[in-house]
C-alpha cells in the first residue's frame, strides 16, 4: 500500500519487479533503468547486492532508495554509491506489520556519520514511541529497552486473543493501548532510535519474521535428519542438521533444501519462501563411549 500511495501522490508509475529479476542483480539493474525507475523500495539485503552491481557496471541510475523490512546495515559498496556525487538518497524506515511505518530517517546519504551507523529514525507525527524495561517502566535516554508503539495500531491477531493481549497491552502510563514490538532499542539525544537487537529469538529473513523453532519444526519431516538448529546470518537463513543413526544414505545439503521447499510449498529451493534455508551445514554424527 505504501508503494502504491507513494506512486499516486508523486505522480509516478508503479513498477513491480518479477521474481526472476529479483534473483539476478544484473537483470534487476537493467530492468530498473529500462523502466525509468527513480524511487526503489527494497530491503537491506537487496540494496547491498544492488550496490555491488552498481560498483561493477554503473547501473542502475535510481535517485531514491527506501529501505524497510530489515535492520539497515549498509555495505561498503552501498555507502560508496550513496555518498558519490550522483548517488541516490537513502532513507531508512521502520515499522512492524502491526503498525506499518512509524519511524523514519532523513536522507542518510547527506550525512556520512549517519550513513555509517544508520538509526531507525524519529517517530512520525501520529506516533508515540516508548522505551520500557521488563517492568514496563520508562528507561533513560541512552539505555537499552524494548520499543513500544502507540498510535495507528492493528486491532490484533485474527482468532488469537492470547497473543493479542500479550502484544497489545493496555494501560501503560497515559497510553491507552500500544504494541510491544520485541525490538530492543536506545533513544538518542536527538530523538532518534538505535536498533540493538531482539528481546526474543525472532529473525528477519527477506523481510519476513520467522522464529528458529518454525524452521527446526520442519526438519522433523525431512528424511534422515535427527537434530537441527537454525539461525540468521546477514539476512541469510542458515540451518545445521545432524543425520539420524538410521539414515540410509548420507544427508546432502541440497537435498535438505529441496525437501524444505516441497514441505513449505512451491517446491523451488531458489524461490522466495523465507522458511527455506539458503545455507545448510551437515554436521557429522559423533560417537561416545561414555
Amino acid at each position: 500500500m505504501q508503494e502504491l500511495l507513494t506512486a499516486v501522490a508523486g505522480r509516478h508509475a508503479l513498477v513491480v519487479v518479477a521474481e526472476e529479476q529479483r534473483q539476478d542483480m544484473s537483470a534487476l539493474a537493467r530492468f530498473l533503468d529500462s523502466q525509468g525507475v527513480d524511487v526503489l523500495f527494497a530491503t537491506n539485503v537487496v540494496l547491498n547486492a544492488l550496490a555491488r552491481e552498481y560498483a561493477r557496471s554503473g547501473k542502475p541510475s535510481v535517485s531514491v532508495l527506501v529501505q524497510a523490512g530489515e535492520a539497515l546495515q549498509p555495505s561498503a559498496d552501498l555507502r560508496a554509491w550513496c555518498s558519490s556525487p550522483d548517488g541516490p538518497a537513502l532513507y531508512n524506515q521502520y515499522g512492524p506489520t502491526e503498525t506499518h511505518v512509524v519511524l523514519a530517517t532523513g536522507n542518510l546519504s547527506a550525512d556520512s556519520a549517519a550513513l555509517a551507523a544508520p538509526s531507525l529514525g524519529t517517530p512520525l507525527p501520529h506516533v508515540q514511541a516508548l522505551v520500557l524495561d521488563e517492568q514496563l517502566q520508562p528507561v533513560p535516554d541512552g539505555e537499552p529497552g524494548e520499543l513500544y508503539i502507540a498510535g495507528a495500531l492493528a486491532d490484533g491477531y485474527l482468532d488469537d486473543p492470547e497473543l493479542t493481549a500479550e502484544r497489545f497491552p493496555a494501560g501503560i502510563g497515559a497510553v491507552p493501548r500500544c504494541h510491544r514490538t520485541g525490538d530492543v532499542v536506545v533513544k538518542n539525544p536527538d530523538g532518534s532510535f538505535e536498533y540493538r537487537g531482539r528481546a526474543d529469538d525472532q529473525m528477519k529473513v527477506r523481510g519476513v519474521r520467522i522464529a528458529p523453532a518454525e524452521v527446526v519444526a520442519i526438519a522433523q519431516a525431512v528424511a534422515g535428519i535427527a537434530e537441527a538448529a537454525a539461525c540468521e546470518v546477514d539476512g541469510v537463513l542458515c540451518l545445521a542438521v545432524v543425520a539420524g543413526a538410521d539414515a540410509p544414505d548420507a544427508v546432502i545439503a541440497d537435498d535438505v533444501r529441496e525437501q524444505y521447499a516441497q514441505l513449505v510449498g512451491g517446491g523451488d529451493p531458489a524461490g522466495n519462501n523465507a522458511l527455506v534455508p539458503e545455507r545448510v551445514l551437515v554436521v557429522p554424527r559423533t560417537t561416545s563411549d561414555s
